[in-house]
């Protein structure tokens, strides 16, 4: 999750010289193939964000490209759109540049945010599933008596991406400080992450879907923020 979101899980760079790679589309896999790739983990010190900058940058400058020459439809890539490319541009700009106070904050909180982030699947899995078994059992049994499937799948993966972010963010808290956690709320906000996963309907209908579940004051609290 917060992989994804700190430095684009995926970096591709390069440049678009060709006069026939529109033919068949996929922008991201045209500037993946005309760069180095990379999976990266979460940086465990200064120099792996700095390694890591000019590549989410030669990334975002490729799709540019591509975008200017093919348009945005043949680049097929979750909800992409050339102001989330834009949005990213600046994140990145923020962390990588060194007088930056978001760059300074995350400096500050790197060592203990990279452990939170090593434990948090762990320390969140159970908290998640208990949380939506309810949800999930409402779903089958409208889908069993309407015969028929049901859209609410979509709060349903809206939902869990929105409990592991309000999970992280109080686990962040509590061990790492306010300071980490507004980092890196920050960060996943300017990322645009949850919006890959909860479109505007999902948005609007998750406060009732959190009453049915009747999540704890404070979780409620958490996810009302994301929203």
């Amino acid at each position: 999750m917060f992989i994804y979101a700190f430095l684009i899980l995926v970096v591709w760079g390069g440049a678009i010289a060709t006069d026939d790679i529109c033919k068949d589309g996929g922008g991201g896999e045209m500037c993946r193939n005309l760069s180095e790739v990379g999976y990266f983990q979460f940086p465990q010190r200064v120099a792996d964000i700095d390694r890591m900058c000019p590549l989410v940058l030669k990334f975002m400058d490729c799709l540019k490209d591509y975008e200017d020459k093919c348009g945005a439809e043949k680049i097929y890539l979750i909800n992409y759109s050339r102001r989330k490319v834009e949005a990213l541009i600046n994140l990145t700009n923020d962390i990588c540049r060194e007088d930056s106070p978001l760059r300074i904050s995350l400096i500050a909180n790197l060592n203990c945010m990279k452990n939170q982030i090593a434990n948090h699947h762990s320390n969140c899995v159970d908290k998640i599933r208990d949380q939506l078994e309810k949800l999930e059992f409402y779903i089958q049994e409208f889908e069993q008596e309407q015969d028929m499937p049901s859209d609410m799948w979509l709060d349903y993966q809206c939902l869990y991406h929105a409990l592991e972010i309000a999970c992280y963010a109080s686990d962040v808290s509590e061990n790492c400080g306010k300071e980490a956690e507004n980092v890196s709320m920050e960060i996943l906000t300017r990322a645009e992450y949850l919006d890959d996963f909860c479109p505007q309907r999902s948005r609007e209908s998750i406060i009732e879907v959190m009453k049915m579940l009747e999540l704890e004051l404070e979780d409620e609290t958490d996810l009302k923020t994301l929203f």
